[in-house]
């Protein structure tokens, strides 16, 4: 908690113009494993940023470190907002004039006290365990590379020039590790990582095992035939297409011209799809209380039954739209916030597991890993990109395949899912279930 008086010498100091100050205090712990004795990392940092509305849509932004070594006063920090805000060119309907809050009542799981109270010996214990039960699990397993773990305490307050005020405190722990794989004369390697805002979300032996299986069950690996075939999207898979579509929901990505998405009411893939952004979702990652510009997060629909239903803004974009905003403007401890996704979420449908889409479509490939998909055109959503996976016929697993490619459009994929599978997974932001998606061009 930040004292009184620096609050009301932040306020002299803007000279009665609006403003917003925000506190990050942050302290961490990491450890990472292997070979040899454990890394330790531990880190704590605090910062102070500002932002001043000068008007005419010139809103300037300062920040500072805080601690001891710090050199500045509350008049400098607004001082530099005040430069900043001179120099830049005017943002339409930027401001800071729109309330602070009110945060949602109840409790959105993003704190916990034994994330807290965390020690090295603890993550140590997490990093042994990942790497003892990777390694237990099979034989052809040869070696764990940097298993690690995190944990990361985060206090946030925010205030403006009207008092209002909205503080919390949010907590993640993360662990990750890559598995090497051999049999013969092949070899392969499978990463896998998980983050989660509670200590008990996260398991080390299915993390361990993830990884493990990811190598080896692509041993002995074939090319994959030439042709359109069914696909299985893994959910990590599926998560990664997310991040891929992430920018085109923004409205000001629509407002550049940009993006593959363009009016509200278009029919934009299956009706199978629907994806939501989730911004007070228990336990999300990127769940908070409110934005970084103190707007409430909220729950907003994207894509209904395949029809685009609306887009993501902060307050300034939304208003050039004729919109409020949905809540999701995000920044960081020196970054000005933008619009940004929070949690975005592609809802589970009825097809089950893997294995039951898999049977559904009989003969294809179950994708497990892409790589590239971030490289697909912003515009035009064309992409060409390397995959690995598991060839089934006849419902069931065959042989894994590495080294294919896979080409299309986002669009055309969007508009081939045919079923959504039961099992929703979360990598960090965002959360997919496995897909069945229609004949694409694949290549081995």
């Amino acid at each position: 908690m930040m004292p009184a008086d620096l609050w009301e010498a932040l306020s002299r100091a803007a000279a009665g113009r609006p403003w917003q100050a925000s506190v990050w205090e942050e302290r961490g712990i990491r450890v990472e494993g292997g070979e040899g004795e454990a890394a330790v990392e531990r880190w704590r940092e605090s910062y102070l940023s500002v932002r001043l509305d000068l008007g005419g849509g010139r809103v300037g932004f300062a920040a500072v470190p805080l601690g001891p070594g710090s050199r500045w006063d509350p008049g400098d920090l607004m001082g530099w907002a005040r430069q900043a805000a001179g120099a830049q060119d005017p943002v339409p309907a930027a401001d800071l004039e729109g309330p602070l809050g009110p945060p949602p009542v109840g409790d959105l799981a993003i704190r916990d006290s034994r994330v807290e109270a965390l020690t090295a010996a603890d993550l140590a214990g997490l990093v042994q365990t990942l790497d003892r039960t990777a390694r237990a699990g099979d034989p052809r397993v040869v070696s764990v590379r940097k298993p690690s773990a995190e944990a990361v305490v985060i206090r946030r307050t925010i205030r403006n020039h009207r008092t209002e005020e909205v503080a919390w405190v949010e907590t993640s722990v993360s662990a990750s590790l890559e598995v090497s794989a051999a049999e013969g004369s092949t070899a392969q390697t499978g990463w896998s990582s998980a983050e989660a805002r509670q200590w008990a979300e996260l398991s080390p032996a299915r993390l361990a095992a993830d990884a493990a299986g990811r190598a080896v069950e692509l041993l002995g690996a074939r090319p994959a035939p030439t042709g359109r075939f069914p696909l299985v999207l893994d959910a990590r898979v599926a998560a990664d297409l997310l991040a891929v579509l992430a920018p085109s929901f923004l409205g000001e990505t629509v407002e550049k011209g940009m993006g593959l998405f363009r009016e509200e009411g278009a029919v934009v893939a299956a009706r199978s799809v629907i994806i939501r952004d989730e911004g007070l979702r228990p336990g999300g990652i990127e769940t908070r209380p409110v934005d970084d510009e103190g707007v409430p997060r909220q729950l907003t629909e994207v894509i209904d039954r395949g029809v685009l239903k609306g887009f993501l803004y902060d307050r300034s974009s939304g208003s050039r739209a004729g919109r409020s905003s949905t809540g999701n403007a995000a920044g960081g401890a020196t970054v000005p916030p933008r619009p940004h996704v929070s949690n975005l979420i592609w809802a589970p449908g009825e097809g089950g597991g893997t294995e039951d889409l898999m049977a559904l479509a009989g003969r294809g490939l179950w994708v497990r890993d892409v790589l590239g998909l971030h490289t697909a055109d912003p515009v035009t959503g064309e992409f060409s990109v390397g995959c690995s996976g598991i060839w089934f016929e006849g419902g069931v697993p065959a042989h894994p395949v590495t080294g294919a490619a896979l080409a299309g459009t986002v669009e055309e994929l969007l508009r081939r899912v045919a079923v959504v599978g039961t099992d929703l997974e979360m990598h960090g932001g965002l959360g997919a279930p496995p897909l069945l998606v229609e004949g694409l061009d694949l290549a081995g």
